[in-house]
């Protein structure tokens, strides 16, 4: 499913009563296979309320800023993140509104020498807003790479701090 945000769309895809991904539709090249709207197997009240869920979180970040902890912890337990519980709280304690760097990021998890390696893992973060990846930039300051495009980061970041 298509969802319309402020700063473009995002690709909703839903299976198994899990989150599979939520990515940027223009970064959705061999991202996997798509949900087929058509499918009895989509349409399963499970994944009906998953795609609900997620379509509640969008919209509450996009119009407040923010996901609030409850509602994050929520759809982080019905996603198929790939990332471990100590990579998804350093990601996900960072305040809306803010960054850090690669490798401060890196100091907190205690992989100092892991800097090179976020930004690679990061690219491939198919959960955007949820995992909010935006708010990671380059140590000397720059905006960085983001899969939206860094116009998009940019604006995520002005719409955290309103």
């Amino acid at each position: 499913m298509d969802y319309c945000s402020p700063f473009g769309v995002l690709s909703i895809i839903v299976g198994n009563g899990i989150l599979q991904k939520c990515i940027w539709k223009k970064s959705n090249l061999n991202s996997g296979t798509p949900a087929d709207g058509n499918s009895e197997y989509e349409r399963s009240e499970e994944n009906i309320e998953v795609l609900n869920l997620t379509i509640n979180v969008l919209d509450f970040y996009f119009k407040e800023g923010y996901i609030p902890d409850e509602l994050l912890k929520e759809i982080i337990a019905k996603s198929a993140i790939r990332y471990d519980n100590s990579f998804i709280d350093a990601i996900t304690g960072i305040p809306p509104g803010t960054t850090i760097s690669y490798c401060s990021l890196a100091e907190r998890l205690g992989k100092p020498a892991m800097t090179r390696g976020l930004g690679r893992i990061l690219a491939l973060n198919d959960h955007v807003i949820i995992i909010p990846c935006h708010r990671i930039i380059r140590r000397n300051g720059t905006i960085g790479g983001y899969n939206g495009g860094t116009d998009i980061k940019e604006a995520l970041l002005q719409h955290e701090l309103r």
